[in-house]
């Protein structure tokens, strides 16, 4: 079944590494170790390629494991600094037989579900401006079966409607749900996935790992105000991309407009540009420096990068300044929301 979940997004980036298929979802490279079997000792090197592999990609790397498979796999990447991030179960239901035509002539058609044509066969099942599911052929595969706006009975009415016979249902969690059990469904199997656990490099930098707990972590960005408005931009467009590159898994998955074509995923949550001056600025880039905040991930943007027309004419210049002839036109932070709001928690945005 995970052959056929993957075969459902050919139009997503894959590569294969020693049997290992690797494909970017989510802003992520998603590992499916379906094919090779491994000896314990190769294993180790091929996790290494999958993350060199991510790590070109600019993304974090989660291993998809199925229950009753890869025994050694799930082990060994705990001892390589791995944990588990999620894990959900696939549930399936065939809608051969009576029961379909039964579905489809004594209910009329849920009115907020049709079907968007896309490529190659495929079809994406729509509610709204939101894709819920995917239709090849006579399969539909929900990628998330936590539906609050459409009823299971809804989905079964509009598969038997439109000569779906297979439903296969991603459900996040390790037990199927009773509203599932209740319709027919049946769980097919388990699956964890593996992502590198959280941590802080020298440079307290966050490594690429779970996606921030809005609850209790924070982003913003202090530019500022008085450089031109458009030094202001180019500044908040640099101090974004560089932070993407660093936390790759703070954006999230594609989306789909309601004729079906795609738009890359962004930064799943507000990052508040506030109001600073140089000083301002420079005070909190010299305390970030400090160790009661070296756990958070910080970037600057300064004069000198500015005003250097190719990055290798950044890199000389820099090693010719110290950190207190830098100004600064900007600094994103991000972490721990008591941290960044002890350090910008009183400041006004910038308007």
């Amino acid at each position: 079944m995970e052959e056929q979940i993957i075969s459902l997004f050919p139009d997503r980036e894959t590569q294969v590494c020693q049997g290992w298929v690797l494909k970017k979802m989510e802003g992520q490279i998603l590992v499916y170790p379906l094919y090779y079997r491994f000896s314990e000792g190769d294993i180790p090197e091929n996790i290494r390629r999958c993350e060199e592999i991510s790590h070109r990609c600019g993304t974090g790397c989660v291993f998809r494991i199925v229950e009753h498979t890869n025994y050694y796999l799930s082990s060994i990447l705990t001892d390589n600094g791995y944990g588990l991030e999620k894990c959900g179960v696939v549930c399936e239901w065939d809608l051969t037989g009576d029961a379909g035509e039964q579905l489809c002539v004594e209910e009329s058609m849920p009115g907020g579900l049709f079907l968007k044509n896309g490529n190659d066969g495929t079809g994406y099942v729509m509610v709204g401006e939101t894709v819920i599911g995917i239709k090849y052929q006579r399969l539909l595969f929900l990628q998330d079966g936590n539906l609050p706006d459409i009823g299971i009975e809804d989905i079964l009415r509009f598969s038997a409607a439109h000569g779906i016979v297979r439903i296969l249902v991603d459900i996040p969690g390790e037990g199927l749900p009773e509203q599932y059990g209740r319709a027919g469904f049946r769980r097919a199997y388990l699956y964890r996935c593996y992502q590198k656990k959280r941590r802080r490099d020298s440079q307290g930098n966050r490594r690429r790992g779970l996606k921030m707990d809005l609850q209790s972590e924070k982003c913003v960005m202090v530019i500022d105000e008085n450089l031109p408005l458009g030094i202001i931009a180019n500044t908040a467009a640099i101090l974004g991309i560089t932070i993407g590159k660093q936390m790759p898994e703070v954006v999230g998955a594609d989306v789909y407009d309601r004729t079906g074509n795609g738009h890359p995923g962004i930064i799943e949550f507000p990052v508040p540009i506030l109001k600073g001056n140089t000083d301002v600025i420079k005070a909190i880039r010299e305390k970030l420096y400090e160790p009661e905040f070296s756990d958070l991930t910080v970037v600057d943007f300064s004069d000198i990068a500015q005003g250097s027309k190719t990055y290798d004419e950044f890199i000389e210049k820099m090693k010719d300044v110290s950190e207190t002839e830098l100004n600064y036109y900007g600094v994103a932070v991000c972490g721990a929301k008591k941290k960044v709001n002890k350090l910008t928690g009183s400041m006004a945005l910038l308007r």
